[in-house]
Protein backbone atom coordinates (compact mmCIF):
# COMPACT_ATOMS: atom_id res chain seq x y z
CA UNK A 1 0.00 0.00 0.00
CA UNK A 2 1.45 3.41 -1.46
CA UNK A 3 0.49 5.95 1.16
CA UNK A 4 1.04 10.21 0.74
CA UNK A 5 1.60 10.89 4.58
CA UNK A 6 1.47 14.82 6.14
CA UNK A 7 3.86 14.46 8.92
CA UNK A 8 5.27 16.19 11.34
CA UNK A 9 8.91 15.83 11.08
CA UNK A 10 11.69 17.56 12.77
CA UNK A 11 8.74 20.19 14.69
CA UNK A 12 9.71 22.75 17.40
CA UNK A 13 6.99 21.45 19.57
CA UNK A 14 7.12 18.29 21.66
CA UNK A 15 4.09 15.94 21.18
CA UNK A 16 4.37 12.85 23.37
CA UNK A 17 1.87 10.88 20.80
CA UNK A 18 4.71 10.55 18.28
CA UNK A 19 5.21 6.78 18.79
CA UNK A 20 1.65 6.11 17.63
CA UNK A 21 1.93 8.56 14.40
CA UNK A 22 1.98 7.03 10.71
CA UNK A 23 5.30 8.35 10.41
CA UNK A 24 6.80 5.89 12.96
CA UNK A 25 5.15 2.47 11.09
CA UNK A 26 7.96 2.14 8.78
CA UNK A 27 10.19 1.66 12.26
CA UNK A 28 8.21 -1.27 13.45
CA UNK A 29 9.34 -5.61 13.23
CA UNK A 30 6.01 -6.18 11.73
CA UNK A 31 5.86 -7.52 8.07
CA UNK A 32 3.54 -4.86 6.71
CA UNK A 33 3.94 -3.74 2.95
CA UNK A 34 3.32 0.13 3.69
CA UNK A 35 5.33 2.38 1.25
CA UNK A 36 5.10 5.91 2.88
CA UNK A 37 6.14 8.68 1.61
CA UNK A 38 5.93 11.86 3.71
CA UNK A 39 5.36 15.61 3.24
CA UNK A 40 4.94 18.49 5.47
CA UNK A 41 6.41 22.15 6.78
CA UNK A 42 9.24 21.07 8.73
CA UNK A 43 12.49 19.80 7.98
CA UNK A 44 12.36 15.65 8.21
CA UNK A 45 10.02 15.15 5.73
CA UNK A 46 10.94 13.94 1.79
CA UNK A 47 8.87 16.40 0.11
CA UNK A 48 9.14 19.76 2.19
CA UNK A 49 6.80 22.85 1.69
CA UNK A 50 5.18 26.36 3.32
CA UNK A 51 1.87 26.84 3.92
CA UNK A 52 1.43 29.46 0.90
CA UNK A 53 2.17 26.55 -1.52
CA UNK A 54 -1.01 24.96 -3.29
CA UNK A 55 -0.69 21.37 -2.76
CA UNK A 56 -0.09 20.55 -6.06
CA UNK A 57 3.53 21.04 -5.68
CA UNK A 58 3.73 17.78 -3.70
CA UNK A 59 2.25 15.71 -6.24
CA UNK A 60 4.99 17.28 -8.66
CA UNK A 61 7.77 16.06 -6.49
CA UNK A 62 6.51 12.58 -5.73
CA UNK A 63 8.69 9.61 -7.13
CA UNK A 64 8.70 9.35 -10.68
CA UNK A 65 5.83 6.23 -11.40
CA UNK A 66 5.01 6.65 -7.62
CA UNK A 67 1.09 6.68 -7.40
CA UNK A 68 -0.20 7.05 -3.58
CA UNK A 69 -3.34 4.91 -3.09
CA UNK A 70 -4.38 7.59 -0.80
CA UNK A 71 -2.98 10.60 1.25
CA UNK A 72 -3.52 10.24 5.55
CA UNK A 73 -3.77 13.94 6.89
CA UNK A 74 -2.76 12.72 10.62
CA UNK A 75 -3.22 14.48 13.76
CA UNK A 76 -4.52 16.95 11.59
CA UNK A 77 -5.91 19.31 14.70
CA UNK A 78 -1.94 19.74 15.15
CA UNK A 79 -1.38 20.75 11.84
CA UNK A 80 -1.86 22.84 8.84
CA UNK A 81 -4.50 21.75 5.84
CA UNK A 82 -2.63 21.62 2.92
CA UNK A 83 -3.98 24.80 0.29
CA UNK A 84 -5.42 23.30 -2.45
CA UNK A 85 -5.31 19.92 -1.57
CA UNK A 86 -9.43 19.12 -2.03
CA UNK A 87 -8.47 19.10 -5.86
CA UNK A 88 -6.22 15.81 -4.88
CA UNK A 89 -6.23 12.99 -7.91
CA UNK A 90 -6.67 10.53 -4.91
CA UNK A 91 -8.57 9.68 -1.69
CA UNK A 92 -7.87 11.75 0.83
CA UNK A 93 -8.22 10.36 4.81
CA UNK A 94 -8.68 13.18 7.71
CA UNK A 95 -7.66 11.90 10.92
CA UNK A 96 -7.77 14.06 14.05
CA UNK A 97 -6.11 13.27 17.36
CA UNK A 98 -7.99 10.08 18.99
CA UNK A 99 -10.39 11.78 21.65
CA UNK A 100 -9.19 15.53 21.20
CA UNK A 101 -12.15 17.50 18.90
CA UNK A 102 -10.52 20.55 19.66
CA UNK A 103 -10.78 22.46 16.46
CA UNK A 104 -13.34 25.51 15.68
CA UNK A 105 -15.98 24.81 13.67
CA UNK A 106 -14.78 26.94 10.33
CA UNK A 107 -11.16 24.65 10.16
CA UNK A 108 -13.21 21.78 11.49
CA UNK A 109 -15.61 22.28 8.39
CA UNK A 110 -12.96 23.25 5.93
CA UNK A 111 -11.20 19.57 7.00
CA UNK A 112 -13.92 17.48 6.15
CA UNK A 113 -14.81 19.34 2.65
CA UNK A 114 -11.45 18.31 1.86
CA UNK A 115 -11.71 14.69 2.51
CA UNK A 116 -12.94 11.79 0.99
CA UNK A 117 -12.99 9.82 4.63
CA UNK A 118 -13.24 11.39 8.22
CA UNK A 119 -11.83 9.14 10.74
CA UNK A 120 -13.33 10.47 13.84
CA UNK A 121 -13.25 8.73 17.62
CA UNK A 122 -16.85 8.13 19.60
CA UNK A 123 -19.75 9.25 19.54
CA UNK A 124 -19.39 12.92 19.57
CA UNK A 125 -17.37 12.55 16.50
CA UNK A 126 -20.13 10.22 15.23
CA UNK A 127 -22.42 12.48 15.64
CA UNK A 128 -20.87 15.91 14.86
CA UNK A 129 -18.96 15.18 11.70
CA UNK A 130 -21.88 14.52 9.65
CA UNK A 131 -23.68 18.23 10.70
CA UNK A 132 -20.42 20.19 8.97
CA UNK A 133 -20.40 18.67 5.60
CA UNK A 134 -19.09 15.40 6.23
CA UNK A 135 -20.73 12.56 4.26
CA UNK A 136 -18.23 9.60 4.93
CA UNK A 137 -17.24 9.24 8.46
CA UNK A 138 -15.98 6.08 9.98
CA UNK A 139 -15.53 6.13 13.91
CA UNK A 140 -13.02 3.74 15.80
CA UNK A 141 -13.08 3.37 19.84
CA UNK A 142 -10.06 3.80 21.78
CA UNK A 143 -9.96 0.02 23.06
CA UNK A 144 -8.28 0.51 27.36
CA UNK A 145 -5.46 -1.18 29.28
CA UNK A 146 -4.12 -4.87 28.38
CA UNK A 147 -4.77 -7.16 30.95
CA UNK A 148 -1.81 -8.21 32.25
CA UNK A 149 -1.80 -4.76 33.66
CA UNK A 150 -4.52 -4.65 36.44
CA UNK A 151 -3.30 -5.47 39.99
CA UNK A 152 -4.90 -8.38 41.61
CA UNK A 153 -3.74 -7.01 44.99
CA UNK A 154 -3.66 -3.62 44.75
CA UNK A 155 -2.51 -1.73 48.13
CA UNK A 156 -5.36 -0.60 50.94
CA UNK A 157 -6.38 3.10 50.50
CA UNK A 158 -4.53 3.68 54.36
CA UNK A 159 -0.99 2.22 52.62
CA UNK A 160 -1.00 5.27 50.33
CA UNK A 161 1.45 7.91 50.39
CA UNK A 162 -0.11 10.00 47.45
CA UNK A 163 -3.73 11.67 48.13
CA UNK A 164 -3.87 13.14 44.69
CA UNK A 165 -2.24 12.02 41.66
CA UNK A 166 -2.89 14.19 38.11
CA UNK A 167 -1.38 13.79 34.72
CA UNK A 168 -1.89 15.58 32.07
CA UNK A 169 0.08 17.04 29.16
CA UNK A 170 0.29 19.88 27.82
CA UNK A 171 -0.11 21.87 31.17
CA UNK A 172 -0.02 25.60 29.44
CA UNK A 173 -2.74 28.10 29.32
CA UNK A 174 -2.53 28.16 25.08
CA UNK A 175 -3.11 24.52 23.74
CA UNK A 176 -4.76 23.04 27.11
CA UNK A 177 -5.74 26.18 29.57
CA UNK A 178 -8.88 23.41 30.99
CA UNK A 179 -5.72 21.11 32.06
CA UNK A 180 -3.65 24.34 33.13
CA UNK A 181 -6.70 25.33 35.04
CA UNK A 182 -7.04 21.77 37.21
CA UNK A 183 -3.66 21.66 37.62
CA UNK A 184 -3.67 24.83 39.42
CA UNK A 185 -6.58 24.39 41.53
CA UNK A 186 -4.72 20.52 42.95
CA UNK A 187 -1.37 22.61 43.15
CA UNK A 188 -3.39 25.11 45.94
CA UNK A 189 -4.81 21.32 47.44
CA UNK A 190 -0.87 20.85 48.00
CA UNK A 191 -1.18 22.47 51.47
CA UNK A 192 -3.23 20.20 52.61
CA UNK A 193 -3.05 16.63 50.77
CA UNK A 194 -0.30 15.22 49.44
CA UNK A 195 -0.68 15.99 45.74
CA UNK A 196 1.52 14.42 42.70
CA UNK A 197 1.06 16.48 39.02
CA UNK A 198 3.19 14.81 36.58
CA UNK A 199 3.79 15.10 32.86
CA UNK A 200 6.15 12.32 32.11
CA UNK A 201 7.54 9.36 33.63
CA UNK A 202 10.10 7.44 32.19
CA UNK A 203 8.53 4.16 31.44
CA UNK A 204 5.06 2.86 31.63
CA UNK A 205 5.74 1.12 34.73
CA UNK A 206 6.85 3.58 36.51
CA UNK A 207 3.33 5.29 35.54
CA UNK A 208 1.10 2.03 36.94
CA UNK A 209 3.19 2.23 39.59
CA UNK A 210 2.81 5.66 40.93
CA UNK A 211 -1.09 4.85 40.18
CA UNK A 212 -0.62 2.18 42.76
CA UNK A 213 0.31 4.44 45.67
CA UNK A 214 -2.20 6.73 44.96
CA UNK A 215 -5.76 7.51 46.53
CA UNK A 216 -7.06 9.51 43.72
CA UNK A 217 -6.53 10.12 40.14
CA UNK A 218 -7.80 13.08 37.72
CA UNK A 219 -8.76 12.28 34.25
CA UNK A 220 -10.41 14.11 31.72
CA UNK A 221 -13.51 12.90 29.59
CA UNK A 222 -13.37 14.83 26.57
CA UNK A 223 -16.52 14.95 24.15
CA UNK A 224 -16.15 11.82 22.15
CA UNK A 225 -13.95 9.37 23.46
CA UNK A 226 -13.22 8.04 27.21
CA UNK A 227 -10.58 8.67 28.17
CA UNK A 228 -7.78 5.81 29.25
CA UNK A 229 -6.85 6.92 32.31
CA UNK A 230 -10.16 6.13 33.70
CA UNK A 231 -9.24 2.28 33.22
CA UNK A 232 -5.45 2.81 34.14
CA UNK A 233 -6.82 4.20 37.81
CA UNK A 234 -8.83 1.15 38.03
CA UNK A 235 -6.80 -1.63 37.20
CA UNK A 236 -4.75 -0.17 40.34
CA UNK A 237 -7.78 0.11 42.68
CA UNK A 238 -7.27 4.01 42.46
CA UNK A 239 -10.47 5.69 42.57
CA UNK A 240 -10.76 8.11 38.75
CA UNK A 241 -12.04 11.69 39.61
CA UNK A 242 -13.62 12.35 36.15
CA UNK A 243 -13.77 16.02 35.01
CA UNK A 244 -15.68 15.58 31.74
CA UNK A 245 -19.58 16.07 31.00
CA UNK A 246 -19.96 12.62 29.39
CA UNK A 247 -19.18 9.59 32.58
CA UNK A 248 -23.15 8.18 32.23
CA UNK A 249 -22.72 7.31 28.82
CA UNK A 250 -19.65 4.79 29.87
CA UNK A 251 -20.24 3.14 33.42
CA UNK A 252 -23.55 0.91 33.71
CA UNK A 253 -25.59 2.83 37.13
CA UNK A 254 -24.94 0.42 40.05
CA UNK A 255 -21.71 -1.21 39.24
CA UNK A 256 -18.86 1.11 37.64
CA UNK A 257 -20.17 4.39 39.43
CA UNK A 258 -22.35 5.11 42.31
CA UNK A 259 -25.64 7.03 40.63
CA UNK A 260 -27.89 8.54 42.54
CA UNK A 261 -31.00 10.65 42.52
CA UNK A 262 -32.43 13.18 44.25
CA UNK A 263 -34.85 10.80 46.37
CA UNK A 264 -32.29 8.21 47.29
CA UNK A 265 -29.28 10.32 47.49
CA UNK A 266 -29.79 11.00 51.24
CA UNK A 267 -30.78 7.53 52.33
CA UNK A 268 -27.26 6.51 50.83
CA UNK A 269 -25.84 8.85 52.46
CA UNK A 270 -26.75 7.72 55.56
CA UNK A 271 -25.74 3.79 54.75
CA UNK A 272 -22.33 5.13 54.21
CA UNK A 273 -22.02 4.78 50.77
CA UNK A 274 -19.97 8.13 50.10
CA UNK A 275 -17.93 7.70 53.88
CA UNK A 276 -14.74 6.65 51.61
CA UNK A 277 -12.41 8.80 49.98
CA UNK A 278 -14.32 12.29 50.33
CA UNK A 279 -12.45 14.82 51.91
CA UNK A 280 -14.59 18.06 51.32
CA UNK A 281 -18.56 18.65 50.58
CA UNK A 282 -20.03 21.57 48.83
CA UNK A 283 -23.43 21.63 50.16
CA UNK A 284 -25.02 24.62 48.22
CA UNK A 285 -28.79 23.00 46.57
CA UNK A 286 -31.39 24.24 47.97
CA UNK A 287 -35.71 25.65 47.51
CA UNK A 288 -34.96 29.30 46.99
CA UNK A 289 -37.80 30.34 46.21
CA UNK A 290 -38.58 33.53 47.85
CA UNK A 291 -42.58 32.67 47.64
CA UNK A 292 -42.65 29.57 47.98
CA UNK A 293 -45.51 28.86 50.97
CA UNK A 294 -45.56 25.03 50.93
CA UNK A 295 -43.77 25.34 54.59
CA UNK A 296 -43.55 21.13 54.91
CA UNK A 297 -42.06 21.06 51.22
CA UNK A 298 -39.37 23.86 52.35
CA UNK A 299 -38.31 22.43 55.86
CA UNK A 300 -37.80 18.93 54.42
CA UNK A 301 -36.00 19.97 51.55
CA UNK A 302 -33.99 23.09 53.40
CA UNK A 303 -33.56 21.61 57.21
CA UNK A 304 -34.25 18.04 57.22
CA UNK A 305 -31.83 17.09 54.45
CA UNK A 306 -29.10 19.43 55.44
CA UNK A 307 -29.10 18.46 58.42
CA UNK A 308 -28.78 14.58 58.29
CA UNK A 309 -26.31 15.23 55.63
CA UNK A 310 -24.61 17.44 58.14
CA UNK A 311 -25.13 14.89 60.62
CA UNK A 312 -22.82 12.50 58.50
CA UNK A 313 -20.32 14.83 58.13
CA UNK A 314 -19.85 18.09 59.76
CA UNK A 315 -18.41 16.27 62.40
CA UNK A 316 -15.63 14.72 60.60
CA UNK A 317 -12.41 16.28 61.57
CA UNK A 318 -10.69 15.50 58.30
CA UNK A 319 -13.88 16.16 55.74
CA UNK A 320 -14.58 20.04 55.03
CA UNK A 321 -18.07 20.84 55.49
CA UNK A 322 -19.24 24.25 53.69
CA UNK A 323 -22.54 25.05 52.98
CA UNK A 324 -24.79 27.48 51.64
CA UNK A 325 -26.99 29.88 54.30
CA UNK A 326 -28.44 32.89 52.39
CA UNK A 327 -28.73 36.90 53.64
CA UNK A 328 -32.15 36.09 53.30
CA UNK A 329 -32.18 35.01 57.37
CA UNK A 330 -31.94 38.97 58.09
CA UNK A 331 -35.67 39.68 57.57
CA UNK A 332 -36.13 43.53 57.43
CA UNK A 333 -32.65 44.08 58.30
CA UNK A 334 -34.19 45.97 61.41
CA UNK A 335 -31.07 43.85 63.70
CA UNK A 336 -28.53 44.68 61.11
CA UNK A 337 -26.37 42.03 58.87
CA UNK A 338 -23.30 41.46 61.09
CA UNK A 339 -22.89 37.86 60.53
CA UNK A 340 -21.53 37.39 64.74
CA UNK A 341 -22.92 34.05 65.96
CA UNK A 342 -24.40 35.64 68.93
CA UNK A 343 -26.99 37.78 66.45
CA UNK A 344 -27.95 34.69 64.69
CA UNK A 345 -31.16 33.17 67.10
CA UNK A 346 -32.49 37.23 67.22
CA UNK A 347 -32.82 37.23 63.64
CA UNK A 348 -36.60 36.89 62.20
CA UNK A 349 -36.73 36.10 58.21
CA UNK A 350 -39.59 37.79 56.26
CA UNK A 351 -40.61 34.38 53.92
CA UNK A 352 -40.62 30.78 54.64
CA UNK A 353 -37.21 30.00 52.38
CA UNK A 354 -35.31 32.72 54.81
CA UNK A 355 -36.58 30.49 57.98
CA UNK A 356 -35.61 27.72 56.55
CA UNK A 357 -32.03 28.62 56.05
CA UNK A 358 -31.95 30.39 59.14
CA UNK A 359 -33.62 27.45 60.88
CA UNK A 360 -30.77 25.40 60.14
CA UNK A 361 -28.81 28.05 61.23
CA UNK A 362 -29.85 27.70 64.20
CA UNK A 363 -29.41 24.08 64.62
CA UNK A 364 -25.52 24.03 63.56
CA UNK A 365 -25.19 26.27 66.16
CA UNK A 366 -26.62 24.79 69.03
CA UNK A 367 -25.78 21.56 68.29
CA UNK A 368 -22.14 22.34 67.50
CA UNK A 369 -21.79 21.45 63.99
CA UNK A 370 -20.41 24.92 63.09
CA UNK A 371 -17.24 23.98 65.27
CA UNK A 372 -15.75 21.98 62.33
CA UNK A 373 -17.68 23.25 59.44
CA UNK A 374 -18.46 26.56 57.61
CA UNK A 375 -21.86 28.46 56.90
CA UNK A 376 -22.04 30.85 53.84
CA UNK A 377 -24.92 34.02 54.14
CA UNK A 378 -24.49 34.44 50.18
CA UNK A 379 -25.93 37.80 49.75
CA UNK A 380 -27.07 38.58 46.44
CA UNK A 381 -25.34 36.00 43.84
CA UNK A 382 -25.48 36.72 39.65
CA UNK A 383 -23.32 35.50 36.87
CA UNK A 384 -22.98 32.64 34.35
CA UNK A 385 -24.71 29.11 34.57
CA UNK A 386 -27.69 30.82 36.10
CA UNK A 387 -29.87 29.63 32.91
CA UNK A 388 -31.99 27.19 34.51
CA UNK A 389 -33.11 28.57 37.73
CA UNK A 390 -36.43 30.04 36.04
CA UNK A 391 -37.82 32.97 38.46
CA UNK A 392 -35.02 32.61 41.01
CA UNK A 393 -32.19 34.14 38.29
CA UNK A 394 -30.55 37.20 39.38
CA UNK A 395 -32.30 40.56 38.37
CA UNK A 396 -29.47 40.94 35.67
CA UNK A 397 -30.33 38.22 33.96
CA UNK A 398 -33.92 39.14 33.71
CA UNK A 399 -32.59 42.95 32.95
CA UNK A 400 -30.73 41.74 30.05
CA UNK A 401 -33.51 40.09 28.19
CA UNK A 402 -35.57 43.09 28.96
CA UNK A 403 -33.43 45.62 27.50
CA UNK A 404 -32.81 43.70 24.85
CA UNK A 405 -36.20 42.58 23.99
CA UNK A 406 -38.40 45.67 24.65
CA UNK A 407 -35.23 48.62 25.10
CA UNK A 408 -36.48 49.47 28.86
CA UNK A 409 -35.88 47.48 32.13
CA UNK A 410 -38.52 47.03 34.15
CA UNK A 411 -38.27 47.81 38.62
CA UNK A 412 -40.32 47.38 41.41
CA UNK A 413 -41.79 51.10 42.45
CA UNK A 414 -41.10 51.49 46.14
CA UNK A 415 -43.97 51.35 48.67
CA UNK A 416 -41.85 53.50 50.77
CA UNK A 417 -41.26 57.37 51.21
CA UNK A 418 -37.79 57.01 52.49
CA UNK A 419 -36.62 55.31 49.16
CA UNK A 420 -37.00 55.87 45.76
CA UNK A 421 -38.64 54.16 42.95
CA UNK A 422 -35.71 51.47 42.52
CA UNK A 423 -33.92 52.72 44.66
CA UNK A 424 -34.32 49.22 46.58
CA UNK A 425 -30.71 48.26 47.74
CA UNK A 426 -29.06 44.76 47.76
CA UNK A 427 -25.45 43.54 48.32
CA UNK A 428 -25.20 42.30 44.76
CA UNK A 429 -21.92 39.84 44.66
CA UNK A 430 -20.20 38.41 40.98
CA UNK A 431 -20.27 35.01 40.89
CA UNK A 432 -16.63 34.82 40.84
CA UNK A 433 -15.83 36.63 43.90
CA UNK A 434 -19.10 34.07 45.78
CA UNK A 435 -16.71 31.06 44.57
CA UNK A 436 -13.63 32.64 46.11
CA UNK A 437 -15.17 33.35 49.50
CA UNK A 438 -16.67 29.29 49.11
CA UNK A 439 -12.64 28.32 48.35
CA UNK A 440 -11.29 30.75 50.69
CA UNK A 441 -12.84 28.34 53.60
CA UNK A 442 -11.57 25.41 51.63
CA UNK A 443 -8.09 26.27 52.19
CA UNK A 444 -8.76 27.11 55.60
CA UNK A 445 -10.10 24.23 57.76
CA UNK A 446 -8.94 26.05 60.78
CA UNK A 447 -11.31 28.20 60.21
CA UNK A 448 -14.86 27.78 60.87
CA UNK A 449 -18.54 29.05 61.48
CA UNK A 450 -21.12 31.31 59.72
CA UNK A 451 -19.85 33.80 57.38
CA UNK A 452 -21.89 36.96 55.21
CA UNK A 453 -20.66 35.95 51.21
CA UNK A 454 -21.15 39.58 50.01
CA UNK A 455 -18.99 42.13 49.27
CA UNK A 456 -19.94 44.85 51.77
CA UNK A 457 -21.42 47.69 49.23
CA UNK A 458 -25.26 48.12 48.49
CA UNK A 459 -26.30 49.47 45.39
CA UNK A 460 -29.63 50.12 43.78
CA UNK A 461 -31.75 48.06 41.52
CA UNK A 462 -31.18 51.43 39.41
CA UNK A 463 -27.90 51.47 39.28
CA UNK A 464 -28.19 47.45 38.46
CA UNK A 465 -30.41 48.25 35.38
CA UNK A 466 -28.03 51.36 34.38
CA UNK A 467 -24.92 48.98 34.04
CA UNK A 468 -26.88 46.66 32.06
CA UNK A 469 -27.82 49.33 29.53
CA UNK A 470 -23.94 50.38 29.62
CA UNK A 471 -22.90 46.74 28.77
CA UNK A 472 -25.31 46.35 26.13
CA UNK A 473 -23.89 50.38 24.75
CA UNK A 474 -27.77 51.28 25.05
CA UNK A 475 -29.23 54.48 26.43
CA UNK A 476 -31.64 53.35 29.46
CA UNK A 477 -34.85 53.06 30.30
CA UNK A 478 -36.32 52.37 33.30
CA UNK A 479 -40.00 51.77 33.91
CA UNK A 480 -41.43 50.91 37.65
CA UNK A 481 -43.98 48.69 37.72
CA UNK A 482 -46.38 47.16 40.75
CA UNK A 483 -44.87 44.48 43.39
CA UNK A 484 -47.08 40.93 42.84
CA UNK A 485 -50.27 41.19 45.73
CA UNK A 486 -48.65 40.06 49.20
CA UNK A 487 -45.22 40.61 48.73
CA UNK A 488 -44.78 44.57 49.49
CA UNK A 489 -45.26 43.70 53.09
CA UNK A 490 -42.39 41.36 52.73
CA UNK A 491 -39.89 42.82 51.07
CA UNK A 492 -36.10 43.38 51.45
CA UNK A 493 -35.44 47.19 50.83
CA UNK A 494 -31.81 47.23 52.04
CA UNK A 495 -28.75 44.19 52.47
CA UNK A 496 -25.46 45.34 52.89
CA UNK A 497 -23.00 41.97 54.17
CA UNK A 498 -20.61 43.34 56.67
CA UNK A 499 -17.57 41.77 56.42
CA UNK A 500 -15.04 42.28 58.82
CA UNK A 501 -15.32 38.52 59.88
CA UNK A 502 -14.30 37.34 56.52
CA UNK A 503 -11.50 40.15 56.39
CA UNK A 504 -10.02 39.15 59.97
CA UNK A 505 -10.29 35.61 58.20
CA UNK A 506 -7.72 36.32 55.77
CA UNK A 507 -9.86 36.89 53.18
CA UNK A 508 -7.85 39.76 51.27
CA UNK A 509 -9.21 39.93 47.69
CA UNK A 510 -10.60 43.11 46.12
CA UNK A 511 -14.27 42.29 44.97
CA UNK A 512 -15.57 43.38 41.44
CA UNK A 513 -17.60 46.45 41.53
CA UNK A 514 -21.51 45.72 40.31
CA UNK A 515 -20.61 47.34 36.90
CA UNK A 516 -17.41 45.15 36.18
CA UNK A 517 -18.97 41.87 37.18
CA UNK A 518 -22.14 43.11 34.81
CA UNK A 519 -19.97 44.14 32.42
CA UNK A 520 -18.28 40.37 32.74
CA UNK A 521 -21.68 38.45 32.87
CA UNK A 522 -23.93 40.20 30.27
CA UNK A 523 -20.20 40.67 27.27
CA UNK A 524 -18.48 37.77 27.83
CA UNK A 525 -21.44 35.21 28.64
CA UNK A 526 -24.84 36.83 28.06
CA UNK A 527 -24.24 37.74 24.30
CA UNK A 528 -22.31 35.13 23.35
CA UNK A 529 -23.96 31.84 25.30
CA UNK A 530 -26.82 29.65 23.05
CA UNK A 531 -28.05 28.44 26.19
CA UNK A 532 -29.70 32.28 27.93
CA UNK A 533 -31.56 32.06 24.51
CA UNK A 534 -33.78 29.03 26.01
CA UNK A 535 -33.45 30.34 29.40
CA UNK A 536 -35.12 33.68 28.50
Amino acid sequence: MKVLLLALGKTPLKFDQNPYFFENLPAGDDDRDIDIVTFGYNEGVAIRIDPRDDFEKVINQLPAGWIPDCCILQAIDNNLLPRGIERAPFPVVAIPLPGDWDLDLPYAKSIVEAADLVVGAGYFDEECYPILGAGNVEIFYIGSIMDKSFDPHPKRMEDREIDIFYTASWLNNLSRPERSQWAAKLARLSRKHNVLIETWTSSYEEYLSLLKNSKLAFSHVRQGVFSNRVFEAASQGTVPVVTGRDVTRYFEDGKEIIRVTDEDFIDKVERGLFDHGIWAIFHMGACSSTTEKDADYLMRNNFDYSRRLASRFAGKSSLRFIYASSAATYGDGSIGYSDEHSTIPLLRPLNMYGYSKQHFDTWALKTGVLKNAVGLKYFNVFGPNEYHKGDMRSVVIRAYWQAKRSGKVRLFRSYRSEWKDGGQSRDFIYVRDAVRITLHFLERPEVNGIFNAGTGTARTFNDLALAVFSALGNDPTIEYIDMPEGLETKYQYYTCAQMEKIRFSGFKHRFMSLEEGVHDYVVNYLERDARCATAS
